[in-house]
């Protein structure tokens, strides 16, 4: 990833009229939604750190599923194993 799409990521994922935290919530369902393993695990780590709750996980990724189908559905439960 080049260090100007990084920039633009984290800039981007700061608190504005959308609050931080729930801008990385929404990180969390669309890097699942799109089948994205690295992506997946850092947004959920970040999540976690801003004090998101496994059940706010679980309801954010149930979302995603909706959306991302069995993809999805097979990489949140990788990614739950790793979290528990």
């Amino acid at each position: 990833m080049s260090q100007e799409f990084t920039a633009y990521l984290g800039k981007m994922l700061q608190g504005g009229s959308v609050d931080a935290k729930t801008k990385e919530m929404i990180a969390v369902a669309l890097s699942l939604g799109v089948h994205c393993a690295p992506c997946t695990r850092h947004h959920v780590n970040k999540a976690i750190e801003m004090g998101v709750t496994k059940e706010q996980l679980d309801e954010i990724a149930d979302i995603a599923m909706g959306f991302g189908g069995c993809r999805a559905k097979v990489l949140w439960d990788e990614i739950v194993k790793e979290i528990e």
